[in-house]
């Protein structure tokens, strides 16, 4: 059975559904069927996970054959997690990663216009959310309809430099 050979970790709002897409439509390249699976970001809250176990995981490769080069998946949540390098890079030494980044500013205020569209976000001003980050970190003031409460950490997710750094030692 394959496995993947590379993943697409960037993070949310930036363009890794896109970056995806293109490479799907290349013969020699194949993507998991599901976006997002999230599988290696076991450290954080994200209910209704869609691959929860290492079987179901590697069945989103099982139609990939020897023609593709290139066998990958696309999990914003990898940049952002703290086990799901390591985790990859331990499985699958060879891995290779294609990072999707923006102006964290642009990014932070796009996360969350999509949070409130999705119902992750109750808190309509942005200013209101951002000052809400101590509270929801500790556990207080996530919305009931919130199934992953990691993505209304703005100020965190979005600082892209830390999670580079955290990630440049486990890929170099």
């Amino acid at each position: 059975m394959r496995h993947p050979n590379f993943f697409i970790v960037g993070a949310p709002k930036c363009g890794t559904t896109s970056i995806a897409s293109w490479l799907a439509g290349n013969a020699g390249v194949f993507m998991a069927s599901v976006k997002e699976p999230h599988h290696f970001s076991a450290d954080l809250r994200i209910d209704n996970r869609p691959v929860a176990t290492d079987d179901a995981y590697l069945a989103l490769f099982a139609a990939a054959t020897a023609e593709h080069v290139a066998v990958g998946e696309a999990s914003v949540s990898y940049l952002y997690s703290r086990d799901a390098l390591p985790t990859i890079v331990a499985r699958w030494p060879d891995a290779r990663f294609i990072v999707c980044l923006r102006n964290p500013m642009d990014m932070a205020y796009s996360l969350h216009g999509q949070a409130l569209l999705s119902g992750n976000e109750d808190l309509r001003d942005f200013e209101d959310a951002w000052d809400a980050l101590d509270d929801r970190l500790r556990g207080e003031r996530i919305p009931h309809l919130c199934q992953a409460p990691w993505t209304l950490q703005y100020g965190p997710v979005c600082s892209l430099g830390a999670q580079l750094e955290y990630c440049a030692g486990w890929t170099a």
